[in-house]
């Protein structure tokens, strides 16, 4: 992923100088600042503003999902995992993982978790974190440890 990428977008009422209009609101992630980013446009689709959010996080659009799919299903230590026969299910998306001491996933980042399971659910099979920002599996095997940063940290990929 690369540039800005939209990722949400509605229109809203607003009251501007005491009158109300009407703007398209659109939300966006800015990979080469590593921010969100806020927009809005006029009925004409002029740009009327537009706000850098940083610390911000959102939901991945439809391309990102695809992309951390992608990436978790050919990396080297998950594709087998993965693609067996069966209903492995993918979940991606509402999940983005920052903190402040984290080499990859720190404030800037688009890291996001990419959980997998089989049996309609009900048996985990892989946690992997993708950064969108570097395109790669950060953490092919992640598993939080309360107090611990070692679970995650020693089962990276280079």
């Amino acid at each position: 992923m690369s540039g800005y990428v939209m990722l949400r977008r509605y229109q809203d009422r607003f009251n501007v100088d005491g009158q109300e209009v009407v703007r398209d609101v659109e939300y966006g992630w800015d990979y080469a600042r590593g921010m969100t980013v806020l927009k809005m446009f006029d009925t004409d689709g002029r740009l009327v503003s537009s706000e850098d959010r940083p610390g911000e996080s959102l939901r991945l659009n439809e391309a990102e999902n695809a992309r951390a799919e992608a990436l978790v299903r050919t990396h080297p230590q998950l594709e087998q995992i993965l693609n067996q026969p069966g209903d492995t299910k993918i979940w991606i998306g509402g999940f983005i993982l920052r903190e402040p001491d984290d080499p990859f996933c720190k404030p800037g980042s688009r890291c996001v978790h990419v959980i997998a399971s089989k049996d309609q659910g009900n048996t985990p099979v892989a946690h992997a974190i993708v950064d969108l920002m570097r395109d790669r599996v950060v953490y092919p095997f992640y598993h939080q440890q309360a107090g611990s940063e070692s679970g995650k940290r020693s089962e990276k990929s280079s």
